[in-house]
């Protein structure tokens, strides 16, 4: 329940962001995209998104979305009774990185063509959300929604606060440019809405490379620290003289049970 309201808050939080930043910064879209292309040393029109009309298998990716739920399932080397563990979305995620790096294994492509990249993407979006909005709504009544305030208060602090210093350090001390900062910031917010929303303001292909560099490193990095606070935080309420089992609890099975 805390996720599905604190989910929304955060997308709503990253979306409105990079699209009123260039706004607050009376950002010239064009002349960006134009300093962006020079320092490439490429013209505007070859780093606009891609387009082919090559046809490719689903196989492949079937194939690597299968290694990558196995991967996500084998345990790190972490400390403590409880198995860490990369989980499916992080096994996928590091599966794709080296079946986009390999290419290819004896002429059997394992990148998909752009148009089955974006089908992928968007529907895998609509699926995510669909499946938190159903689940979240089948936990919500009004006590929930009473309690869950301060969880609503504390995602936009999460989410803001970040992004804040991320932009600050990003533009002043790194010197980066505006368009590969919209997608540092939309990646290490793990936050495909904020990619869509950022491709908004700018089709330019500069946007996404900075997201797709990002976004491994945040997501990976994000399920490491989930289990490593869990880790952390376990210790903490036994010096308090708080029973872990007296620790709330997720329901493993992920059933529609109340809060």
């Amino acid at each position: 329940t805390a996720y599905g309201l604190a989910y929304p808050a955060g997308i709503i939080g990253v979306v409105v962001f990079v699209q009123i930043i260039g706004k607050l910064e009376h950002i010239n879209i064009a002349q960006e995209e134009e300093r962006a292309s020079a320092a490439l040393n490429v013209s505007s029109g070859e780093l606009r998104l891609e387009d082919s009309g090559s046809k490719s298998s689903p196989l492949p990716v079937l194939v690597v979305m299968g290694a990558g739920y196995v991967l996500g399932q084998m345990p790190l080397p972490f400390p403590g009774p409880n198995p860490v563990t990369l989980g499916s979305a992080g096994g996928v995620l590091l599966c794709s990185i080296l079946a986009a790096g390999k290419g290819s294994i004896r002429n059997i492509p394992l990148v998909p063509v752009p148009e089955l990249r974006a089908f992928l993407r968007e529907f895998g979006l609509y699926a995510f959300l669909a499946g938190v909005g159903v689940q979240t709504g089948q936990l919500l009544d009004a006590e929930a929604l009473r309690a869950g305030i301060p969880v609503l208060g504390g995602s936009l602090l999460t989410v803001t606060i970040p992004m804040l210093v991320c932009w600050y350090l990003g533009r002043k001390l790194f010197h980066m440019d505006f368009l590969s900062m919209l997608g540092a910031v939309a990646g290490s917010m793990t936050s495909t809405p904020g990619l869509a929303a950022a491709t908004s303001v700018s089709m330019h292909k500069s946007i996404v490379q900075s997201y797709a560099t990002v976004y491994p490193v945040a997501l990976l990095s994000m399920i490491i620290m989930i289990k490593v606070l869990y880790l952390v935080i376990v210790p903490l309420f036994s010096k308090l003289h708080v029973s872990p089992d007296k620790i709330p609890q997720a329901h493993a099975s992920g059933s529609a049970a109340g809060p």
